[in-house]
């Protein structure tokens, strides 16, 4: 119903300038956690696209694994990251998320060659479910702490602005156009490893974002004002 309420034109008018502000305000902030937060973006699309969307492509085409088995493959990896990423948010909770982010990431980089080197050299579904699983505890990991951390870098007055820019950015060059760069790559070596390194890079490149981070406290990315708001939200929930 509110979607369908016409608004007067003065408030159109005022609302219009805002949104204006908002985009100006936003872009004065330090570049430098527009270059950290693409960073995440970037280890989040790869392993989206690539290493889960991509996944079910690479075992029919590549491999030469059964299509049905393959998406029962996704499907059972799937339902692991949906129990790992709330864990991993209530965690990051109580701990500091930095180093959470590190442990993830770290573990995912390492873990990617040897896990899909193995995959390839005799396929199988079974060596394809236990690398998936592996792989997307990890990157539910990461996923459940980044998010958070993503939304904190940025000031609530200009964060939806700021979001905005940092994702629809990182996520239309490397997840927009990554079934393009690893069938492109595919082509140009001919491994059927090439697809990992693409996700090498992405998932490298957020480790170094996550390592280029500032070490914050509780509240990061929230101005005086902003936590002020946030206190007195907390005195009237209890």
């Amino acid at each position: 119903m509110r979607a369908k309420v016409v608004e007067p034109e003065a408030f159109r008018r005022d609302r219009a300038v805002a949104h204006q502000q908002a985009f100006a305000e936003a872009l004065k902030n330090p570049g430098r956690n527009y270059l950290i937060g693409m960073g995440m973006v970037v280890a989040s699309a790869v392993s989206f696209y690539v290493t889960f969307g991509y996944t079910v492509t690479y075992a029919k085409e590549v491999l030469r694994l059964p299509l049905m088995q393959s998406f029962l493959v996704q499907m059972v990896a799937a339902i692991v990251m949906v129990i790992v990423v709330p864990f991993a948010g209530a965690v990051s909770d109580r701990y500091p998320r930095k180093p959470l982010l590190l442990a993830s990431l770290f573990g995912y980089f390492v873990l990617l060659y040897p896990l899909y080197s193995w995959v390839v050299f005799e396929p199988s579904i079974g060596k394809l479910l236990v690398c998936q699983v592996v792989i997307g505890v990890f990157s539910a990991f990461f996923l459940g702490v980044y998010c958070t951390t993503l939304v904190e870098l940025f000031p609530i007055r200009v964060r939806s602005t700021s979001l905005s820019i940092v994702n629809n950015v990182a996520v239309l060059i490397f997840g927009g156009f990554a079934q393009f760069f690893v069938t492109w790559l595919i082509a140009l070596t001919g491994s059927p490893l090439a697809p990992i390194f693409y996700v090498m890079i992405g998932v490298g490149l957020g480790f170094i974002a996550v390592i280029a981070m500032r070490p914050e406290p509780r509240g990061i990315g929230m101005e005086s004002s902003d936590r002020g708001v946030v206190d007195r939200a907390a005195e009237q929930a209890s």
